[in-house]
């Protein structure tokens, strides 16, 4: 059984623990599920994995999801069986009548060949995704799988060196590039020499958009030796980062700093308060609070 999840494992073990989490909902041995993830043309978008948050956010979508799933598949076989849904239980992935045990139907013979194609409600985007929230799913007191210790199903690819990474990955045509960058961000391109790397067997081309300066080629160690020979003469700030806190409050005094972003322009007020300018200040300088 195949389950999907935008979210991807990242050495966390979060691919055993939402097989786990879908094995319970479903009633479905944890061997039978295999979990589908990050796959964008094929899975949710649940927002960036990190922060540790795939249980706590995804696992709690997938939950209701596969909860969702099971409600639906029950309607089905209780048509398949004519036996009210009520009536029904699961064990294994096979659906069974309480009352006449020989009255009996498996997923796959429920579902009959065909892709599992349901519409559930959903609102919210990303990590505040709200799935099926009329559907209940099974109380704790009724895990069979989560809460067991189970073998990650990741590892065994990992160990044997038979895991593809992103490194490993490589499809027809496919180009290398590297971002070439100033020594401070406000820093912009005044003359990019193409020349200078001209001889860089493999290269494809030079990229400059804005004040991105960056290069192209059809092997990653030419795109590498590219983005270290390209001679670029880079603007001089007319005034340079602020270096210390005193700094970074008189610089604050003049500029607005984007919340999202963290870029500063000129502002035509003071920041509105002495704790809006502090998180202004860390965002500049990336320190973080002192914890008391």
């Amino acid at each position: 059984m195949i389950v999907s999840t935008g979210k991807v494992d990242l050495g966390t073990g979060v691919e055993t623990a939402l097989a786990q989490i879908a094995a319970d909902e479903l009633d479905v041995p944890f061997n039978r599920i295999h979990m589908q993830m990050g796959h964008t043309a094929k899975t949710v978008d649940q927002g960036r994995t990190a922060g540790s948050n795939t249980i706590q956010a995804a696992g709690q979508h997938l939950r209701q999801a596969t909860a969702a799933a099971r409600v639906e598949l029950l309607k089905m076989a209780s048509t398949r069986l004519d036996v009210p849904a009520d009536r029904l239980t699961v064990t294994d992935g096979v659906v069974s009548d309480m009352s006449n045990a020989s009255k009996s139907v498996t997923y796959a013979a429920v579902v009959g060949g065909r892709k599992f194609n349901i519409t559930i409600p959903v609102t919210g985007q990303q990590g505040g995704l709200q799935v099926a929230p009329a559907i209940k799913p099974k109380k704790y007191t009724d895990y069979k799988v989560v809460g067991t210790s189970v073998k990650r199903v990741e590892l065994p690819a990992k160990l044997t060196a038979t895991f593809t990474y992103t490194p490993d990955v490589k499809v027809p045509g496919m180009l290398h590039g590297r971002v070439i960058r100033p020594a401070t961000t406000i820093s912009k391109p005044l003359r990019v020499d193409e020349s200078s790397i001209a001889n860089i067997k493999g290269l494809v081309k030079v990229v400059q958009e804005g004040t991105f300066v960056g290069v192209v080629a059809q092997t990653e160690w030419a795109a590498i030796q590219a983005a270290k020979k390209l001679k670029v003469t880079w603007s001089t700030p007319s005034t340079p980062l602020p270096a210390t806190r005193e700094e970074v409050d008189v610089y604050l005094a003049t500029r607005k700093v984007s919340p999202t972003t963290g870029r500063c322009r000129r502002a035509t007020r003071k920041p509105r308060s002495r704790r809006r300018a502090r998180r202004s200040r860390r965002r500049i300088t990336g320190r973080s609070r002192t914890t008391r």
